[in-house]
């Protein structure tokens, strides 16, 4: 993860409520520590993180 590449604040896990974190497998993608639900990866953090926060569908969602 670049060290200047600035990630959105992670909404909760849907799931359990707990804080996810953003992990690098190959690529980026926000998993929960304690349920281990995952988001689709994503070539960035940001990327990851903001996919991750969406609910639903947003048309204007930009995961660049």
């Amino acid at each position: 993860m670049d060290k200047d590449e600035v990630i959105p604040r992670l909404k909760t896990c849907p799931f359990c409520g707990d804080m996810p974190q953003v992990v690098f497998l190959g690529t980026y993608r926000v998993q929960c520590p304690d349920c281990g639900a995952s988001g689709p990866p994503f070539p960035s953090s940001q990327g990851a993180a903001k996919r991750w926060n969406r609910r639903g569908s947003d048309p204007n969602d930009d995961f660049s």
